[in-house]
C-alpha cells in the first residue's frame, strides 16, 4: 500500500510537471502564430516587389538554384516523454558568384521565405510536441485514477479483510485455549 502510495505521488508529479511544459509550450506557440502571420505578409510582399523588379521568370530560375535544404532531429527528453525537435540547415553553401549575380530583391525575398520555413517547422514541432505530451497526461490521467479508483481500495480491503481474519483467528485461538484450560483444570 505504501508502495502503491509513492507510486501514486510519482505519477501525479509527473503529471503536474508534463502540465507545466504543455503550457510552456502553448504559450510559446500563441506568440509564434501572430509571428507566422507577420512573416507570411513580408514573405509575400518581397515576392510582389522581386516580381516587380526581376520578372517572374528570373525568380522561377533562381528558385531552381536555390540550396538544398536538410532536416537535422534533436531529442529532448521531458520527465521521460522523449520529444524529437525539427531542425533546418542548407546542405551546400551559397557559392560568392551566385550571390552577387542575384539581384538583391530575390536575394532579400529567399531570406525571407526561408525565415517563414524556419518559422513553420517550428510550429509544427511545437504543435506536434503539445501531442505528445498530451497523449502522455492522458495516459497518466488514466494510471493515477486507476491508482486512487481500483488499486488502492482493493489493496485496503484486502488488508482490512486479512487483519479481521487474524483477528479472528487470534480469539478462536484465545477460546480454544480456555477451553483446554478448563478441561485440564476440570480433570484434575
Amino acid at each position: 500500500l505504501k508502495i502503491a502510495n509513492k507510486g501514486l505521488d510519482l505519477l501525479k508529479m509527473k503529471r503536474s510537471s508534463l502540465v507545466l511544459e504543455f503550457f510552456n509550450i502553448a504559450k510559446g506557440l500563441q506568440s509564434g502564430r501572430t509571428d507566422l502571420v507577420y512573416k507570411i505578409e513580408n514573405a509575400r510582399n518581397s515576392l510582389r516587389l522581386a516580381e516587380i523588379e526581376a520578372g517572374q521568370i528570373n525568380i522561377h530560375k533562381y528558385a531552381y538554384e536555390t540550396d538544398e535544404l536538410g532536416f537535422v532531429v534533436n531529442t529532448n527528453n521531458v520527465m521521460g516523454v522523449i520529444i524529437q525537435n525539427l531542425g533546418i540547415k542548407n546542405l551546400n553553401k551559397d557559392n560568392s558568384s551566385s550571390i552577387f549575380n542575384k539581384p538583391l530583391s530575390i536575394q532579400d525575398t529567399q531570406s525571407k521565405f526561408f525565415d517563414l520555413l524556419t518559422s513553420l517547422i517550428n510550429m509544427i514541432d511545437r504543435e506536434r510536441s503539445m501531442r505528445k505530451i498530451l497523449n502522455e497526461i492522458d495516459k497518466l490521467n488514466r494510471r493515477v485514477n486507476a491508482l486512487e479508483n481500483n488499486i488502492i481500495p482493493s489493496l485496503q480491503f484486502k488488508i482490512n479483510y486479512i487483519k479481521q481474519r487474524l483477528d479472528d483467528i487470534e480469539k478462536d485461538q484465545i477460546i480454544s485455549l480456555k477451553f483446554i484450560k478448563r478441561k485440564l483444570h476440570g480433570s484434575e
